[in-house]
């Protein structure tokens, strides 16, 4: 019977021991994530100071992470911890500031007409691709894109597909070591017949501006970065004494790590946002109106589907759109009945100008006679 009583004390102080020691562990991991919060915020500072946004953003990230650990773990119990968040908040709005100020120094908006300015060189396109990471890490690249997305339709997409008949758009583009300008020119036709800008220079002026895009800063490909959590049975997991039991400690895992996932390009972004509507711009400012109203012009109209076969293959290569959206090519095969269409729509239009205007010319015959009397 002694025996059995020391076994039964034994096992609860062991119990006892055990569960002093998961609160000991669960401390000290709490410790540790504390100081690598506090040792995150003063390093972060110090990277924003030396303009390391990239590095500072990773930082943060680890940081925000550790934070979401602990209000996992703990809730609201960590008094120091809503502190701790305002914190986070405060030195991201900071990095994002700056972040987004030196996107603009290297992407810049400028003029009347309007200019856009890329920073160009080996250099520069490093820098565009630290910039880019730095906001993707930051959450912010999307809307960044976005509203670059949103310029480059009404500065140059919008005005290149024009189907003013007064007055042609163009590209200028001025290239240096270190940038690279584009604006929209516009003249007067030179052709005696006022028609609007062939649809051809039309498609030709889109696939440059689009080449050019993505040869300057489109093509940046940016990552996201992850922990890969791996639980170790002999950190973990052990096994209850006389029971069979298994539980889990909350002990730091030592094979936390950092990986990389391929996550997306500028270009793909970029296409989210305006692909359909340039695709839309196409067809209605530059196809809809080459096609032709009459027998004679269908032979010239001949090399436009060959033009947007090739524009096509391109926009697919870069990105912009995907091998399985082909609303243009469709489009321009379809030429026998949008030809029918176009030339029904102006017959129509010509026969309602008739109906509408005067049969007869009406002369006052008293008022001629008199003036020739009075001769």
């Amino acid at each position: 019977m002694q025996i059995k009583a020391h076994v039964r004390v034994s096992t609860s102080d062991y119990d006892s021991l055990q569960q002093q020691c998961c609160e000991c562990h669960a401390t000290l991991k709490l410790l540790e994530q504390l100081v690598h919060v506090s040792d995150g915020f003063r390093e972060v500072q110090k990277l924003i100071a030396n303009k390391s946004f990239e590095e500072a953003t990773q930082i943060l990230v680890s940081v925000r992470d550790v934070l979401t650990d602990i209000s996992e773990a703990y809730g609201n119990e960590i008094l120091v911890f809503p502190s701790l968040l305002r914190r986070l908040s405060m030195l991201e709005e900071q990095l994002e500031t700056r972040v987004i100020r030196r996107w603009t120094e290297l992407v810049t908006w400028s003029g009347s007409p309007i200019v856009l300015t890329i920073a160009s060189g080996p250099d520069c396109h490093q820098h565009l691709q630290h910039v880019s990471q730095s906001l993707h890490n930051l959450g912010s690249l999307s809307a960044v894109v976005a509203k670059f997305a949103s310029q480059i339709m009404t500065q140059f997409v919008n005005k290149l597909l024009s189907d003013s008949s007064n007055t042609w758009y163009d590209l200028e583009i001025i290239q240096d070591a270190s940038w690279v300008s584009i604006k929209v020119i516009g003249g007067v036709p030179q052709d005696t017949n006022p028609d609007k800008m062939s649809a051809l220079q039309k498609l030709t002026s889109f696939r440059s501006l689009l080449e050019l895009l993505y040869e300057k800063l489109l093509s940046i490909t940016v990552v996201d970065r992850t922990r890969a959590k791996r639980k170790s049975n002999e950190d973990n997991v052990f096994l209850a004494s006389g029971t069979g039991d298994t539980k889990e400690a909350f002990t730091p895992s030592p094979d936390n790590k950092e990986v990389f996932t391929p996550s997306q390009s500028l270009m793909s972004m970029f296409s989210e946002e305006c692909s359909a509507a340039c695709l839309q711009a196409l067809i209605n400012n530059c196809l809809s109106s080459a096609i032709p109203s009459h027998r004679s012009e269908l032979a010239q109209f001949a090399q436009v589907p060959a033009a947007v076969e090739d524009l096509q293959m391109k926009l697919v290569e870069l990105g912009f759109i995907s091998e399985d959206e082909r609303t243009m090519v469709d489009y321009v095969k379809n030429v026998d009945v949008l030809f029918a269409n176009k030339r029904c729509v102006e017959l129509l239009d010509e026969a309602r100008r008739l109906i509408m205007s005067d049969i007869h010319n009406i002369v006052q015959v008293a008022n001629c006679y008199a003036r020739q009397m009075g001769g």
